[in-house]
């Protein structure tokens, strides 16, 4: 039995060293937090609330603003285009945001303009255009699509896209 201390290799020091990436860590603390709740899900997909780093406070108010502001003009474009004016429920005004909340959204609309791509409102409503401009021909996809991501758990989506897509499920 050999108890002499020698140095470490540089391969050892860098196997013992090297930090978990953020990834791993992510997994780890699911696998944790697991252990007493199985039915636990986790899911990284930004909505457009969670990407303004707004607060839970009154969230129905910033669901009818940022509908208003960002998808009320396509959805009622697209339902005109088919001919189902009005078709969709008459939505009650809700209060009205503070000053600061409206400069943060003002300040973020460039952000949020690069990040389209990533924000599940508007990948939802990308996925609506394209089931509206096919013909017939990959409406069926679009459609299997869209009702799959109704189901996925993200937090704070927008209640109100989320019912209009239901709508239009639905009716076409």
């Amino acid at each position: 039995m050999d108890l002499r201390q020698k140095r470490l290799t540089a391969e050892e020091w860098d196997s013992l060293e090297i930090p978990v990436s953020t990834n791993e860590k992510k997994i780890l603390n699911l696998i944790y937090n697991g252990y007493h709740d199985v039915n636990i899900s986790y899911n990284e997909t930004l909505s457009i609330i969670t990407y303004v780093k707004i607060k839970a406070r009154n969230l129905e108010v910033y669901h009818t603003y940022f509908y208003n502001k960002y998808f009320k003009k396509t959805i009622d474009a697209l339902l005109d285009s088919k001919g189902k004016k009005g078709a969709q429920k008459k939505r009650k005004k809700g209060g009205k945001l503070k000053k600061a909340d409206q400069i943060r959204i003002n300040n973020s609309d460039k952000k949020i303009e690069l990040m389209k791509g990533n924000i599940f409102e508007f990948v939802l409503l990308n996925i609506i255009k394209k089931f509206f401009q096919d013909d017939k021909g990959k409406r069926s996809y679009y459609y299997y699509t869209l009702s799959q991501l109704l189901n996925y758990k993200i937090l704070n989506v927008n209640t109100l896209l989320m019912n209009d897509i239901k709508y239009l499920l639905i009716t076409f």
